[in-house]
């Protein structure tokens, strides 16, 4: 592996300064060829840069000003506002971008990119993934889902970014950005989506001029779908409504003022057991009798519903599994060209308040949290011929209640809950200076300090208690960048980035603490981004180094006196290593064809858990000591939960113009990732098989402009079962409660523009 990692170090630089000459070369011969036009698009709003011919260029925010991908040496993916349209939900980023797991775990998001999350469950975990809408750091990812509507693109960024995001970005960072309102543009969209499971999708967004000075932008959203399994879990019913202010009384200042409600209920998350029980389909949910019964060990026919379970348990939850999420939002973002600088200041106020019941490791999870969050950014930043800075400041005052049930096949696991406390505050700043035409460096800096707390009860184990901790982190970027050619750039980046430590709900001893600490990640990365063949071919490659420093894991573990409960810890270290390469072709500007793959390798170089008890070992792949107490379950050298080796897309259209301004365009995509951990046990059927999901559409455009088209869609055409994600059934070894995408879906999609 070593003496791979030094061949590619050698060979990858040459190979793109080859690529370069040759490209520079072929543009110096071919004197002739028309000077591409660009018409400027709206970077807040969104818009790809549109191209008489060519690939289109796409302009980013995601390093807090305007910038052109191509031109930028971050770790980024875009999803584009018409791809965007169709994404309903967090978890349909993982199937367009290769790299990202994406499930969800009771009352969070648990999101990991190239192996790096978090197992989490309620609000005493933190995603290792910071979620950011339209600029704003949000704390309660159950929020999220809700949010996927008239959005201009969506950014993943891929690695650390302790920078300029810095709070709990240790592997990476999505941001949703708003599409925006417009001055002087009376315009409108709409979208109906059916499809079977009953789905019914809509959305719509109107923006109005107000006057030569502001306008408005209402949008609103509504999602009703079925089960995707047999049990009628895995549906989906949101709704939500969005109003967004612009007022820009001159060329140097603006202001824009946005709120927002969205809920979301149904049945909520479900899944599957494995392995398979006898007789059942691949999507027979795990509260079916069937599987209920293999749980508790007896034949289907004498299965009683709720047998099993704890008396406080047998309310119907088992039959009747929930979710209900809603949420308001109030933010704003103010910008000021002071002539000598640019001022931003960007307030926040974020609620949420949710309610779940679900299943975890076999029984029943009950689940309510709320959270109330302000925030504060302040920036400057200046652009010129020298390069660009940008320093700021950040203020994060958090308030979080969670209290949750847990139970087991024949008793209470835990009956938990705690008020949770966050005031984090950073300094920032970073710059890009040229150090000559076409050479750039980058160096970047922060530091947080956050204070955090709870306050909590153990009913279970009739505790009280409360505690406190500080954090403080230095995390920083540097690089360089090198204009090859034009058209080409290579680039060297080395970051680190952090995620906040936190609290487990058990009483700390003299010798125990209930604090888990950060975590850390070193990423060290070369990459170049080139355009070929008069634009027509884009070739990006990145190779990537990543050092794990106290990776925060989630088991179900002993607490110092003896209970058995879900508890983080920090397992250690890991290495991680490989290339991701992303290529377009367009060979006609009726033709597009698309490609990434990303390659893996992961490693735990140091995995500990002691345990006050000895382990089932039916229950753990890992090592086991069992000779004396502590007993330790020894995971080193194994490989990091939901880390595929392998994993990509692949797509290709064809536009048919039919004349009067109509087209059909007809397209094909896939998607692969190749086997891989749902968790941490390591046994077998906690192993997910790989899997290559094929999907298919058309789509006529028709009218003035093409303002209206209608799509017919298939998506996992071969109805693969995809697992998402999983977790061992607590006192049933080797029995995995896994979720899974979704099985085969068709439908057809209407949209229109005004």
């Amino acid at each position: 592996s070593m003496r791979n990692s030094l061949v590619w170090a050698v060979a990858y630089p040459a190979l793109a300064v080859a690529l370069a000459a040759s490209n520079s070369a072929c543009a110096q011969e071919d004197t002739t060829a028309s000077q591409q036009s660009a018409s400027p698009a709206s970077a807040a709003s969104g818009d790809t840069q549109t191209q008489a011919t060519g690939i289109n260029e796409i302009v980013v925010t995601a390093q807090r000003r305007e910038e052109n991908v191509q031109k930028s040496s971050l770790s980024i993916s875009v999803i584009d506002a018409a791809t965007a349209a169709s994404v309903t939900d967090a978890k349909d980023i993982a199937t367009l971008v290769p790299g990202v797991q994406i499930s969800q775990g009771a009352s969070t998001m648990q999101t990991y990119i190239r192996g790096v999350g978090d197992f989490g469950s309620s609000a005493l975990n933190q995603s290792a993934v910071s979620y950011n809408i339209d600029g704003v750091y949000v704390a309660d990812t159950a929020s999220v889902s809700s949010q996927f509507y008239d959005l201009a693109r969506i950014e993943v960024l891929k690695g650390p970014q302790g920078t300029l995001y810095g709070r709990n970005a240790s592997a990476g960072s999505v941001n949703l950005v708003y599409a925006r309102p417009e001055l002087g543009n009376l315009a409108g969209n709409a979208l109906l989506e059916i499809g079977n499971y009953n789905l019914i999708h809509g959305t719509v967004a109107v923006n109005v001029p107000i006057g030569d000075i502001a306008a408005l932008r209402a949008s609103g959203n509504i999602v009703r779908r079925d089960g995707y399994l047999s049990d009628g879990t895995d549906d989906d019913r949101q709704q939500g409504g969005r109003l967004q202010l612009l007022v820009e009384p001159s060329d140097t200042f603006s202001i824009r003022l946005s709120g927002d409600v969205e809920g979301r209920t149904g049945r909520g998350e479900g899944s599957v057991l494995f392995p398979r029980q006898p007789g059942n389909g691949k999507f027979t949910g795990a509260i079916d009798p069937e599987d209920n019964a293999a749980r508790l060990g007896v034949a289907p026919a004498a299965y009683t519903p709720g047998a099993g379970l704890p008396p406080v348990a047998q309310t119907g939850l088992l039959e009747d599994t929930f979710i209900k999420v809603n949420q308001y939002n109030l933010d704003a973002e103010l910008n000021w060209d002071l002539g000598v600088a640019k001022l931003t200041f960007i307030p926040a106020y974020r609620h949420s308040d949710s309610s779940i019941g679900s299943y975890l490791s076999g029984g029943p999870f009950l689940n309510q949290e709320n959270t109330d969050q302000q925030s504060y950014e302040l920036r400057l930043s200046r652009d010129g011929d020298w390069g660009n800075v940008v320093i700021g400041a950040y203020y994060l005052d958090l308030d979080q209640f969670t209290a949750a049930q847990v139970y087991s096949a024949t008793y209470i696991l835990a009956n938990q809950a705690a008020t949770l406390g966050t005031k984090s505050v950073a300094g920032f700043g970073q710059a890009t200076i040229n150090l000559t035409d076409g050479f750039r460096a980058i160096a970047g800096v922060r530091y947080t300090n956050e204070d955090r707390s709870i306050d909590a009860a153990d009913v279970t184990n009739n505790v009280d208690f409360d505690n406190s901790v500080t954090f403080k982190e230095w995390t920083w970027r540097a690089g360089l960048e090198y204009d090859l050619s034009p058209e080409n750039m290579l680039y060297a980046t080395a970051s680190k980035g952090f995620k906040s430590g936190g609290f487990n709900i058990f009483e700390p001893t003299p010798t125990v603490t209930n604090a888990y600490q950060p975590e850390t990640l070193y990423s060290y990365v070369i990459g170049m981004r080139n355009r070929f063949a008069d634009n027509t071919v884009q070739l990006n490659v990145e190779g990537f180094y990543w050092d794990y420093k106290n990776s925060q894991q989630n088991a179900l573990a002993f607490t110092p006196a003896g209970a058995l409960q879900f508890s983080t810890f920090n397992a250690g270290s890991a290495t991680l290593y490989g290339v991701d390469a992303d290529l377009i072709v367009q060979p006609t500007r009726h033709d597009t064809l698309r490609a990434a793959v990303s390659y893996l390798h992961t490693r735990f170089d140091e995995f500990l858990l002691d345990e006050p008890f000895p382990t089932d070992p039916a229950s753990n792949g890992c090592v086991l000591n069992n000779s004396v107490p502590p007993f330790t379950i020894d995971c080193s050298g194994k490989h990091l939960p939901r880390a595929p080796s392998w994993s990509g897309n692949a797509s290709y259209e064809h536009v048919f113009e039919l004349g009067n301004g109509n087209d059909l365009t007809l397209g094909a995509s896939m998607d692969f990732a190749s086997s891989r951990s749902l968790g941490i046990n390591y046994v077998s059927n906690e192993q997910a098989d790989g899997f290559i999901r094929l999907n298919a559409e058309a789509t006529y455009a028709f009218g003035a402009d093409r303002r209206f088209s209608v799509t017919a869609f298939i998506r996992n055409i071969t109805n693969q079962e995809i697992a998402t994600a999983g977790n061992q059934a607590s006192l049933s070894p080797n029995l995995i409660y896994a979720q899974v995408a979704p099985p085969r879906t068709f439908g057809g999609t209407l949209r229109a523009s005004f």
